[in-house]
């Protein structure tokens, strides 16, 4: 199997994952009000500062079995073929502590219920989780759909599963990171998913 890594960067927004867009997609941003008066009251804690989404991204291309996404510049990454079944597994750099799996593997009989199986599967022999959890269904474009996802593994996992199926091949994408830097690191974690796509 060869990856290729293209010089090109592509630019693209941060998003939260409520916005309703898959692979190749463009993000979108939520916002408050403020009120004329109010009681006083204690101070709140200052919110956790947010890891920035990076500005310097890299293509990350798989030629044989048709797929794309982006990863930021720095990111480490290794691949692996056990079976027919092909894992790239990545680590953002610092500060996002961010881990991506991506498994495909060919079952044209599959659906997309089978794949969520599977998906849990992975997480439970892969990433060796348990108690693992997944939130409601949200059904993109075509073949792909998506859920939050956390389990354990030493500590509180969450993230973002998703899956996409075409003709022949079968993919999962899990990005993850540990649940206490989940807020900071979200808009970026979306980043990634949403720009999966076929080809």
């Amino acid at each position: 199997m060869r990856w290729f890594r293209s010089l090109s960067v592509l630019l693209v927004a941060a998003s939260m994952m409520s916005a309703g867009c898959g692979p190749k997609k463009d993000a979108e941003s939520p916002k408050g009000e403020t009120a004329k008066a109010a009681p006083k009251t204690k101070k709140a804690p200052p919110s956790e500062k947010k890891n920035p989404v990076p500005t310097d991204w890299e293509p990350i291309v798989h030629e044989a079995k048709q797929f794309g996404f982006m990863l930021p510049a720095g990111s480490t990454s290794e691949e692996s073929n056990d079976g027919g079944i092909e894992m790239f597994r990545a680590d953002l750099p610092d500060p996002y502590t961010v881990e991506v799996w991506v498994v495909t593997y060919r079952d044209k009989t599959l659906t997309k219920d089978d794949l969520w199986v599977d998906a849990e599967a992975v997480i439970k022999n892969n990433l060796k989780g348990t108690g693992v959890q997944m939130g409601p269904v949200v059904d993109l474009d075509g073949a792909f759909a998506v859920r939050d996802v956390s389990w354990t593994e030493n500590n509180p996992i969450k993230g973002t599963v998703l899956i996409g199926t075409d003709i022949n091949d079968n993919y999962i994408m899990v990005a993850s990171c540990l649940e206490k830097d989940y807020a900071k690191n979200q808009e970026t974690i979306d980043v990634i998913w949403q720009n999966f796509y076929l080809f």
